[in-house]
């Protein structure tokens, strides 16, 4: 019977001790995030110091939020723009969540929702350094339809132990930017106001180019799934064109990150594909459609949808 109470002591004294990991351990959580949120309030001030003195006679300065990615490096011998993929991550909406409350608390800076709003707009990237996170702030002013970058900084931040810093899906990003990037002539893509949606919002996809040229945009799904949702390979569509692919031609996109793969041709594709026909994205390459050494122009655009 004595080794009946021996035992309670110890479930005793193992329960006090996990008591006091899982406090120590959201104290440290709570630490790290505590003192990101302590870094950014700071950043925003010495942005108010610099902005207003060299803007001496400006008042509140209307600024909007953009986007705080996750920069994922593919390929040493890439030129940089080619060679990252921004995605966004559940840091992002920490990070836009605690300027957010920044700069509302300043007397300077005016939230503006609506980049067209706004005379500039901040945002930013981010990636792991050993222990650390850095992010690289940047404010762009908007002179007539174009921005120049007026403000720059610099930050080391702890990493939060329950924050997804990266991207759950990243490797997919990996695995679509190795189907290819060649840009024979210009093909540029968007999304309609950014890429973090949440589950329900609508997605527009534009797209235009600078040659005549058919097209195949492909969708890409967290499970690596391709699904071919536009094609224009009986006609050209004309250069210079703003072409827009609605939500109800994407059809419903799943949570998570995902990527659009546009691809233009000058010459045409060999092969006529079924729209919603599902492949996947270790059996996909689309070079295969192509008709012998066809000039091309391949883009990549990546999105997030958070439930």
């Amino acid at each position: 019977m004595r080794t009946l109470p021996l035992l309670i002591v110890c479930l005793l004294i193992f329960g006090c001790r996990n008591d006091r990991t899982a406090t120590g351990s959201h104290i440290e959580r709570w630490q790290a995030k505590n003192e990101i949120s302590q870094m950014l309030q700071q950043c925003v001030r010495e942005m108010q110091v610099l902005r207003s003195e060299y803007h001496q006679n400006a008042q509140d300065y209307v600024l909007a939020l953009g986007n705080f990615s996750f920069v994922h490096t593919l390929g040493v011998n890439e030129a940089p723009y080619e060679g990252e993929v921004h995605l966004l991550s559940e840091f992002s909406e920490f990070l836009h969540a605690e300027l957010t409350k920044a700069l509302t608390k300043s007397s300077y800076f005016q939230l503006e929702e609506e980049r067209t709003k706004a005379e500039g707009v901040l945002l930013g990237s981010y990636f792991l350094l050993k222990d650390k996170i850095r992010l690289n702030l940047s404010i762009y002013d908007k002179t007539g339809k174009t921005y120049q970058e007026d403000y720059k900084k610099e930050l080391d931040l702890p990493i939060p132990s329950n924050t997804q810093v990266i991207p759950a899906n990243y490797k997919m990003a990996g695995k679509v930017k190795e189907l290819g990037y060649r840009k024979d002539f210009g093909i540029h893509s968007w999304t309609k106001r950014k890429n973090l949606y949440r589950e329900g919002e609508e997605i527009s996809l534009f797209f235009k180019s600078d040659e005549d040229c058919y097209v195949k945009i492909y969708h890409i799904s967290t499970k690596g799934e391709v699904r071919l949702v536009y094609q224009q390979n009986q006609q050209k569509i004309r250069s210079g064109v703003e072409h827009e692919i609605p939500q109800k031609i994407l059809g419903r996109l799943p949570s998570g990150v995902g990527a659009f793969k546009v691809v233009a041709t000058l010459q045409g594709f060999a092969k006529q594909e079924t729209l919603s026909e599902v492949s996947y994205i270790d059996r996909f390459t689309p070079q295969d459609f192509l008709n012998g050494q066809a000039k091309i122009a391949q883009k990549n655009i990546f999105y997030t949808i958070i439930p």
